[in-house]
C-alpha cells in the first residue's frame, strides 16, 4: 500500500504528479490492507498466455460493477470521489481508521474477530 500511495507523490506524501496518482489511501487505511477489498481488471489480449491486466475504458467496467453489487460488494466504479472501476469491498461497518488501531493491537486475526461480531448477515456477499 505503501508503494501505490507513493506514485505521484513526494516523500511527504504531497501530489507532484495528479497523472501518477493512483489511490488516496495511505498505508492501514484501505480495505485491500485487511482482505476486504479486491480490484478486479480485464485481459487485454485472451490470445496470449498468462494474464495482461488491462484497465482499457472499452471494457464493460459498469456491467462487472452492478454484477459485483448485485452480489451484496460496493463497487468502486459509483462512487462519487475517486471513482475506481476495478475495486470491490465488502461492506463493513468498521472505518479505516478502526480497523487499523484493531489491527496494530491484535493482528489480522483481531480485525476479522471484530467483522465476525458485526450484525448477522452483515458480511454475507
Amino acid at each position: 500500500q505503501k508503494a501505490l500511495y507513493q506514485k505521484g507523490r513526494d516523500q511527504k506524501g504531497l501530489i507532484v504528479d495528479k497523472t501518477k496518482v493512483v489511490t488516496n489511501a495511505p498505508p492501514g487505511l484501505s480495505m485491500h490492507n485487511y482482505g476486504l477489498a479486491v480490484d478486479l481488471v480485464f485481459d487485454a489480449n485472451e490470445t496470449k498466455p498468462g494474464w495482461q491486466w488491462s484497465w482499457d475504458s472499452k471494457h464493460p467496467w459498469k456491467k462487472l460493477a452492478e454484477l459485483g453489487k448485485c452480489h451484496g460488494l460496493n463497487a468502486a466504479y459509483f462512487w462519487k470521489r475517486f471513482p475506481e472501476s476495478p475495486h470491490f469491498e465488502m461492506p463493513c461497518q468498521i472505518s479505516y481508521r478502526e480497523l487499523l488501531s484493531i489491527y496494530n493491537v491484535g493482528g489480522m486475526s483481531a480485525v476479522w474477530a471484530a467483522i465476525d461480531q458485526q450484525a448477522p448477515g452483515q458480511n454475507e456477499a
